[in-house]
Formats: structure tokens, C-alpha cells, sequence
């Protein structure tokens, strides 16, 4: 049996705009803001967005915050435009098991 790779569903929150309501089945939310702020509202996120796996907190300057479910965070270094890319990459790379260089907080 051949295996296939179902594509992620990858939604994005931007400042001053409300929250698509296609938030709701995102597996990876992308979320653009100060990261400071917005890591502290990652648990309100996942309670929000039951099938969420992945929130990537990016801001303008090439830094990103991750965090899965689980309460792993990655900090990552990525070009603004790549933002959507490397978070499909670490989607990929834990759901397929793959250890990542990671710090629990």
C-alpha cells in the first residue's frame, strides 16, 4: 500500500484583521505578532482550535517562536516570506516522529 502525505491545513493571523474562520480546522496556525505576547496566549490558542498541532508566533524580524501541543518550543530563525514553509516542515518532521532540537517550557 502506498503512503501519501496529506497536506497540513495552514492558517494565518495577522494584526489588526479578526480571525479567519477557517482558523477553526487549522492544524498549523501561523500567528504574526509580537511574540512575546502571543506565546503567552498559546494555550488559549490550542483550547480554542481543537485539531490544532502547530503554532508558529513570527514577527517581522526573521525570529519565530513554535509550539506544539505538547508544550515543546522551538525557537527558529526564518525569513519572513519562509515562515509558511518551515512550519509545514516541523508539521512534517514530528508528525513523522523525528526528533527535534527542542526545550520544554
Amino acid at each position: 500500500m502506498d503512503s501519501c502525505l496529506i497536506e497540513p491545513v495552514v492558517v494565518t493571523i495577522r494584526p489588526q484583521q479578526p480571525e479567519p474562520r477557517r482558523a477553526i480546522l487549522a492544524d498549523i496556525l501561523v500567528v504574526l505578532v509580537d511574540r512575546r505576547l502571543a506565546l503567552d496566549r498559546g494555550t488559549e490558542f490550542f483550547a480554542r482550535y481543537p485539531g490544532l498541532a502547530l503554532l508558529v508566533i513570527a514577527g517581522t524580524d526573521g525570529e519565530a517562536l513554535a509550539r506544539l501541543r505538547d508544550g515543546t518550543v522551538l525557537a527558529l530563525s526564518v525569513r519572513p516570506d519562509d515562515v509558511h514553509l518551515a512550519a509545514q516542515f516541523l508539521y512534517f518532521s514530528w508528525a513523522w516522529g523525528f526528533r527535534l532540537p527542542t526545550r520544554r517550557w
